[in-house]
């Protein structure tokens, strides 16, 4: 201390990652298809840790004795048989003694979706417990654990979300549910028998960001409201009706768009216009009577306006919240000027970040939502200056490399890869590997960038090189170089 006298002994624990497959301690890929899974373990004492590393494929919510302990929204979109995330939660707070249930919904998301196909859903689980006495155990997934197919019948991250509320099963994720009509689970496979299992730590993860009151709805036609939140965005809405609405099962849409067709006044439809992308929920209520709270659990979209349909009465400026999602980097730079219109390009310019930066830098929320390198590197530095991205960059410079021809060389015009564009890639997308290397590099003083993708780079600058000959000097390839 300042008086030269030394300091008394302190400790701290801290834990680390999981490295290789044995620390997993046994837990098996389980699933092949959407909906609830549960296990039930007896504890054996007075918890005093506990840790939950999870991987859910497409996407996850996981409960822990009926509260929610996922703190994420959707889930990262990777080369799936080269590399998938897990999550490290905190569950400690939730243990009181006696039993211990997990649950966890699994919904389709990019593993699954149609375009990338790589698998059906799955997970992968470790629970590690810590008792008082200085015990501890692992729960792991397997065969064990039950399924039951719950109230999600559909989901797609392009069309959206069906959720039928009288398949709901109250009390499933908490103790003294009885599972005993629930089927087992199966046995599924890895995405490859190469995958890497990477900490979710290198990328914060998709939250909800804001929240967005709508500032005016409409009725467009009989039956049918349009709302307008006032904020184009990036992801979904909840969805309330009172008790003592609906006297027979109805389904209710939210169509989601970004423009209409015309001014409120003249009772105007949303615009929407994208063939590949549906960007509808739907709700089907029990018929009960009874109040509903939904919020979507597997889908987003791009928009403004939300068109609501079949709602049964006539809703309020309380119907629909909107959510505004996005990975969850912090904003770092800020700019001002004298005039308002300066003001609201910079408040378009971030939001516009925000919404195409949903675990990778996307093209667009809505029609396509991936990651072409062309508008990856023509971001960044856009990014870099408005927000810290070292972590959410450092992962996308790897899964460049993952999808990386380690024979050529060649990266694809899109990362993660699953045929838009074409490999090798046009050389004003493909050099995004080495602009956002470099810019990671420089804007966070990161020399360990350099250092792990000095050999990719330097094969991918072979092989506009090889292939610039081959093609007896292609324009774009020369006037690159």
């Amino acid at each position: 201390d300042s008086a030269g006298a030394a300091s008394p002994p302190t400790s701290a624990k801290f834990s680390t990652g999981l490295y290789t497959a044995a620390d997993w301690k046994g837990a098996k890929w389980i699933g092949g298809k959407m909906g609830q899974y549960r296990a039930e373990h007896k504890l054996k004492g007075e918890v005093t840790r506990a840790t939950a590393y999870v991987i859910g494929l497409g996407y996850y919510k996981l409960h822990i004795n009926g509260q929610k302990v996922s703190n994420h929204e959707l889930g990262s979109f990777t080369t799936y048989t080269e590399r998938v995330y897990y999550d490290t939660l905190d569950c400690t707070d939730i243990f009181m003694g006696g039993d211990l249930v997990i649950g966890m919904t699994l919904g389709d998301g990019w593993y699954t979706q149609k375009t990338v196909a790589v698998g059906q859903p799955q997970l992968m689980m470790r629970m590690s417990i810590t008792y008082a006495d200085g015990s501890s155990e692992d729960v792991v997934s397997g065969t064990t654990w039950k399924w039951s197919a719950g109230p999600v019948t559909a989901v797609d991250i392009y069309n959206g979300e069906t959720y039928n509320a009288s398949l709901e099963t109250p009390g499933w994720t908490e103790p003294n549910f009885d599972a005993s009509g629930w089927a087992a689970t199966e046995d599924a496979e890895p995405p490859s028998d190469h995958v890497k299992i990477t900490s979710h730590a290198i990328l914060p993860p998709i939250r909800i960001g804001e929240d967005y009151s709508p500032i005016n709805f409409w009725q467009s036609a009989p039956g049918e409201y349009v709302f307008d939140f006032g904020q184009n965005m990036a992801g979904f809405a909840t969805f309330v009706m009172p008790a003592g609405i609906d006297t027979e099962p109805t389904a209710i849409s939210m169509l989601h768009a970004e423009m209409i067709h015309g001014p409120p006044e003249n009772r105007s439809k949303v615009y929407h216009h994208y063939g590949n992308a549906k960007e509808t929920n739907t709700y089907v209520t029990k018929g009960d009577g009874s109040a509903v709270s939904y919020t979507p659990l597997f889908t987003y979209a791009g928009f403004r306006y939300i068109q609501l349909t079949g709602y049964p009465g006539t809703p309020d400026f309380k119907t629909l919240t909107a959510h505004f999602v996005h990975t969850d980097y912090e904003l770092t730079g800020a700019v001002s000027f004298s005039d308002p219109e300066l003001d609201a390009v910079q408040h378009i310019t971030r939001t516009a970040a925000m919404s195409n930066f949903q675990s990778i830098p996307t093209d667009c929320p809505q029609r396509e939502r991936r990651g072409w390198l062309g508008d990856a590197q023509l971001s960044a530095e856009t990014n870099m200056h408005n927000f810290d991205m070292g972590a959410p960059y450092t992962s996308f410079i790897q899964q460049i490399n993952d999808q990386q021809d380690p024979e050529s060389g060649a990266v694809g015009d899109c990362v993660p890869y699953y045929g838009h564009g074409k490999i090798p890639a046009d050389p004003a997308w493909g050099t995004a590997y080495t602009f956002l290397s470099d810019w990671v590099g420089k804007y966070y003083h990161d020399n360990q960038i350099f250092e792990e993708h000095y050999e990719g780079i330097t094969a991918h600058m072979d092989e506009l090189v090889t292939t610039s000959k081959n093609n007896g000097g292609m324009g774009s390839l020369l006037s690159y170089s």
